[in-house]
């Protein structure tokens, strides 16, 4: 099929055809009126060779190349990961497929080509970049049963946040995939057979470096590393109408923790027991009763920003109305099971009731516990008593709870840093930055120094991109006090590696509009200097004709 390079919208190239059109019965009246012709095969003859100077400056202009649709081809390489049997069933699959050596890929170019795996050859990607033609890539991740997929958590995070570990895997086996510190399980999950997506939370129980062990069916199958900073101590304000063993025993373990405590309850009627650890100035968190909604003091505290934790519920839907009532929030619940508790893990019960969706509120994951944003953030609990957990040995469970429910009450801590984890050397990695101070846009890290972007919603935040030369614990500079592991290689490297590779890829390809032309079949253009030959010579046969007319 012959079609034409011509830029039909464009006004000049237009304006330039209608001229080269006009051109030929303005000659051929030139010729016949100007020169004398003696015979008349001389005349036919200067007519063809000036037709066919015209129709060369015609087609020169017009530009026409030949296209005919191409046998589709698509080619597989695969990684040196994938076995046999797995190369085999997808060339079923893919009808009109070849395995190709990635030596080849520099020669014989497919219309798609299909990476099939994380280890290939390095010698591919220079193939693609340097192939004449470039075909549309695709790329197709391979897993061994068993093998985690996906696997990432939080690089660095404050202490006593929750990790998070997300991932999947496809489990051949009803089996545990669990992480522990040293002899400590501190979580696990129960896998399916077939494909399981889990998470895995725990607290971030030690200040500074930490490393963990992912083991499935008892095997340890990687360690986990990451970076917990240390945060402002919280001040909290326990505010209660009569002691109790659940209140008191939280107090107790926030002081431990190095948090200020003042733990304020009634007696009797004229008698009010106070006790201090750790002292603070300002309260940044209440801890206290649905009967003190109203109290003056909880409600200029709301209002001042500080947070409020309601515990000790008998019947939440009146006594979540009178907390509405006083601080304008919208709780709500619905009874879920008849029986006066229910299981919420192990050791642990709450009421049986759950909160309706409100706008403005969320739950913390995993716990009947729902907070609303005011001024302040004010929360409520329908958890029972916490303190049976430390006094049976769960420490880390006990640890788990109060942790995950004070990250969503805690003030935000300036520097905040996200970084997800694994952090491969050589591999683009995102930083993102939250309530940092007012300054310039340069990181240090490491050695080097990374610049930022601020956020176009938020100016408070900030984010870049990283390619860590080299592995080991990295600082991010003294401002952040956080340091970031950099991994020389994972069984997640070739991932990175591929994906990067692909997504840069297609976003060249979606930029060169010869190369997709070429994706549609092939072509073939006359070269620059058939033109020149061809209007030399049209030029030099009118030239000796004349000379011998």
């Amino acid at each position: 099929m012959i079609q034409l390079d011509f830029d039909l919208s464009d006004t000049w190239s237009l304006l330039v055809l209608v001229l080269a059109i006009v051109l030929l019965p303005l000659q051929l009246w030139l010729l016949l009126k100007r020169v004398e012709i003696r015979s008349a095969s001389r005349l036919r003859l200067k007519i063809c060779l000036n037709v066919l100077l015209w129709l060369s400056l015609i087609a020169f202009i017009l530009q026409p190349y030949f296209s005919w649709p191409m046998r589709s081809l698509t080619g597989i390489v695969a990684g040196s990961e994938v076995p046999r049997n797995a190369i085999e069933s997808l060339r079923d699959s893919l009808p009109n497929s070849e395995l190709l050596p990635p030596i080849s890929l520099r020669k014989k170019v497919p219309d798609t080509l299909v990476l099939f795996g994380q280890q290939i050859p390095q010698s591919v990607f220079a193939g693609l970049q340097l192939s004449h033609r470039r075909p549309i890539l695709k790329w197709i991740p391979y897993f061994s049963p068993d093998e985690l997929r996906r696997l990432n958590w939080k690089g660095v995070l404050d202490h006593g946040a929750m990790q998070a570990i997300h991932g999947s895997i496809e489990s051949s086996k009803k089996q545990v995939l669990k992480v522990s510190f040293g002899a400590n399980v501190l979580d696990s999950v129960i896998l399916n057979p077939g494909m399981n997506d889990f998470r895995i939370d725990f607290p971030a129980f030690a200040q500074g470096r930490t490393a963990v062990i992912l083991d499935l069916a008892g095997e340890p199958v990687d360690t986990l590393r990451f970076f917990a900073r240390q945060v402002k101590p919280l001040a909290v304000r326990f505010k209660l109408e009569s002691p109790d063993f659940e209140t008191r025993n939280l107090a107790a373990w926030l002081g431990k923790n190095g948090n200020a405590v003042t733990y304020d309850a009634l007696i009797s009627r004229d008698l009010k027991a106070s006790v201090e650890i750790n002292r603070a100035e300002v309260p940044e968190l209440f801890v206290t009763t649905p009967g003190n909604a109203k109290d003056p003091a909880i409600r200029k505290a709301v209002s001042g920003g500080a947070s409020i934790l309601f515990l000790g519920f008998e019947d939440p839907a009146t006594q979540l109305s009178l907390i509405n009532t006083a601080l304008g929030t919208h709780f709500k619940v619905r009874k879920i099971s008849n029986e006066s508790i229910v299981d919420v893990s192990a050791g642990l019960t709450a009421l049986p009731f759950g909160f309706a969706a409100s706008p403005g509120q969320l739950e913390i994951p995993g716990f009947p516990v729902a907070v609303e944003k005011r001024t302040g953030k004010v929360a409520v609990s329908l958890l029972n008593e916490t303190f049976p957990m430390q006094l049976a040995g769960d420490s880390m469970g006990y640890q788990k709870v109060w942790g995950q429910i004070l990250a969503y009450l805690r003030p935000v801590q300036e520097n905040g840093i996200g970084i997800v984890a694994p952090v491969i050397a050589g591999s683009q990695n995102q930083i993102e930055l939250n309530n940092v101070k007012p300054g310039g846009n340069l990181l240090k890290w490491g050695a080097d120094t990374l610049f930022t972007a601020p956020s176009p919603f938020n100016e408070n935040a900030k984010n870049g991109a990283l390619i860590p030369a080299t592995s080991g614990w990295i600082s991010l500079g003294d401002s952040l006090n956080a340091e970031v592991f950099v991994e020389e290689t994972s069984d997640f490297a070739g991932t990175s590696q591929v994906r990067d590779f692909v997504n840069a890829y297609e976003n060249q390809l979606s930029g060169l509009k010869g190369d997709r032309e070429n994706l549609k079949g092939v072509t073939a253009r006359l070269p620059d200097w058939f033109w020149l030959a061809l209007l030399i010579t049209c030029f030099a046969a009118l030239w000796i004709e004349a000379k011998f007319s």
